[in-house]
């Protein structure tokens, strides 16, 4: 599954709306929470977590035409850059949450749970 937070703009709108607590600054503490940053240049970075339930990385292949996207990206200007990160316009490969190259789709139960084998009761889970 790919991995992007959402514009910060969009929680500071939800925030001015009305949504006390949905600013980006409130919401950024637990993303970073939430994370295991596996990606090497940006796991010290300060705004990723390490230790979080959401394992987060790039994927083991791509595409030969992915290089070609980044380049055109540069060479309209814009920077190939974390756009999870304080300035999200740019070109990136993906973030996804996986491990080790296997999706992590059990992640979410894992993070629903309150402690390992206790399930919340305000939450329903359907499919495999």
């Amino acid at each position: 599954m790919l991995y992007i937070r959402g514009n910060q703009k969009d929680y500071d709108e939800w925030e001015a709306a009305g949504n006390y607590g949905w600013g980006f600054n409130d919401v950024l503490p637990y993303f970073i929470k939430s994370e295991d940053m596996r990606i090497p240049h940006l796991k010290d970075d300060a705004y990723h977590g390490r230790n979080g339930p959401l394992t987060v990385e790039e994927l083991r292949h791509y595409s030969p035409i992915t290089q070609s996207f980044l380049d055109a990206g540069r060479y309209l200007g814009y920077h190939v850059r974390d756009v999870n990160g304080p300035i999200q316009t740019g070109f990136t490969k993906s973030h996804c949450t996986i491990r080790e190259g296997k999706s992590m789709v059990h992640q979410m139960e894992n993070y629903s749970s309150k402690k390992e084998g206790e399930r919340r009761t305000n939450r329903h889970m359907f499919g495999k």
